[in-house]
C-alpha cells in the first residue's frame, strides 16, 4: 500500500502518517526501487492503534509509551489496561469533587476562613495601630460614648517609650552617616532608612493605640482594654467587687492563670473585678478563655474606682406613697 492508501483505511491524513514516522510511533516501512514506501498490513494495524489512542486523548509521548510496552499484545489487552487507568483516575476525580462539595456546604467560605487566626489579627493590628495613629494626630480617642469614664493607663511604659523613640532615631541618623562616609549605594541607604523609618512609625502607632484606646466605664460595662492588642467588656451586670490592689509583679502584658485574667501595664496591676459569672476573654493571638477575676492598670485608680461604685449602687427606693 502507498501512504495515501494507507491514511485513507485508518482514517487519517497522510500529513498525520509522515509526522508519526517523524515521532517514531510508527516505524518505517520498506521503500520501492522508485523510492515510494510500501505498506503491509501490520503498519495498518499499528497506525490503527495510534489513531485509537489519541482519540482517547492521550499524548503522543504516552502513545509511545504504551505501544512499546504494548508489543507482543492484542489490542484489546493494551486498551483493558487503559480502561482500568482511567477507572482509577475517574475514581479519584469523584474522590476530589466530594471533597469540593463538603467544602461548599459549609456555612463560612469566606476568604478569611483559609487564612489562620493568629496571622489576621496581627494584620488587624497593624491596621488599628494605624488608626490609632490618625486619631492621636486629631486629639480624638476611640470607643469613648458621650457620658463614658476613660480610664488612660499609659504612665508606667511613657517614658521608657520615649527613651525607645530617641534610641531609635538617633541610631537611624548615625547609620545614615555612617552608610554616607562609607560610599554605600543610594539604594541600599535607602532601603535601610525606610526600614529604620517604618519601625520607629510602628512604635508610633502602637503608642498612638495605647493613648486613644483607654478603658472605658459606662452604664452597661466596664471596657477594659491594651491599645489594639486587647479588647474585654466585661457587662456591669456581672461585677460583684471592685477594690483597688497594688501589684507590680505581674509576667507579661495579657496573662491568664485559670479563671484569672491580669492586663498589665509595666508589669503592674491596681484595680480588680470581681465577677458573678465567667466571661469570655480573647487573647491577643485568638486564645480564648473563661475569666471569672480580672485585674488591670489605670494611671489614678481613683476616678476609676469613683465610676464603678456609682455604677454599682443600688437604686434607693423613694418615700412610700401616703395611704
Amino acid at each position: 500500500m502507498r501512504i495515501g492508501e494507507l491514511a485513507a483505511l485508518v482514517g487519517v491524513s497522510t500529513r498525520a502518517v509522515r509526522h508519526y514516522h517523524h515521532l517514531g510511533l510508527l516505524p518505517e516501512p520498506h521503500r520501492l526501487g522508485n523510492g515510494y514506501r510500501a505498506y503491509r498490513l501490520r503498519d495498518a494495524v499499528l497506525l490503527a492503534r495510534i489513531r485509537r489512542l489519541a482519540e482517547l486523548g492521550l499524548a503522543l509521548d504516552e502513545i509511545r509509551d504504551i505501544l512499546g510496552d504494548a508489543q507482543g499484545r492484542e489490542l484489546r489487552e493494551v486498551l483493558e489496561e487503559l480502561d482500568a487507568d482511567l477507572a482509577r483516575q475517574q475514581e479519584a476525580l469523584a474522590t476530589r469533587r466530594q471533597r469540593l462539595a463538603t467544602l461548599l456546604a459549609e456555612a463560612d467560605l469566606d476568604v478569611d476562613s483559609t487564612v489562620p487566626e493568629p496571622v489576621r489579627r496581627i494584620v488587624g493590628f497593624d491596621v488599628r495601630n494605624l488608626v490609632s495613629l490618625a486619631l492621636w494626630v486629631a486629639g480624638r480617642r476611640h470607643g469613648v460614648p458621650r457620658g463614658g469614664t476613660a480610664v488612660p493607663y499609659t504612665g508606667p511604659q511613657a517614658g521608657m517609650t520615649v527613651v525607645l523613640l530617641v534610641v531609635m532615631v538617633i541610631e537611624m541618623v548615625a547609620v545614615e552617616i555612617l552608610l554616607r562616609g562609607l560610599g554605600a549605594p543610594v539604594a541600599l541607604r535607602t532601603l535601610l532608612l525606610v526600614l529604620e523609618g517604618y519601625g520607629i512609625l510602628t512604635v508610633l502607632s502602637v503608642v498612638a493605640a495605647i493613648v486613644t484606646r483607654p478603658h472605658v466605664i459606662t452604664a452597661d460595662e466596664v471596657r477594659i482594654r491594651y491599645g489594639a492588642f486587647f479588647d474585654l467588656r466585661v457587662p456591669r451586670r456581672l461585677i460583684a467587687e471592685v477594690r483597688q490592689i497594688r501589684r507590680y509583679d505581674e509576667s507579661g502584658t495579657v496573662r491568664v492563670d485559670g479563671e484569672r485574667l491580669a492586663v498589665a501595664v509595666g508589669a503592674q496591676t491596681n484595680l480588680l473585678l470581681e465577677l458573678t459569672e465567667p466571661v469570655t476573654a480573647t487573647r491577643p493571638l485568638g486564645r480564648r478563655a473563661e475569666v471569672r477575676t480580672v485585674r488591670f492598670f489605670a494611671d489614678d485608680p481613683a476616678p476609676a474606682l469613683a465610676a464603678l461604685h456609682q455604677r454599682l449602687k443600688p437604686v434607693s427606693p423613694g418615700p412610700a406613697p401616703a395611704s
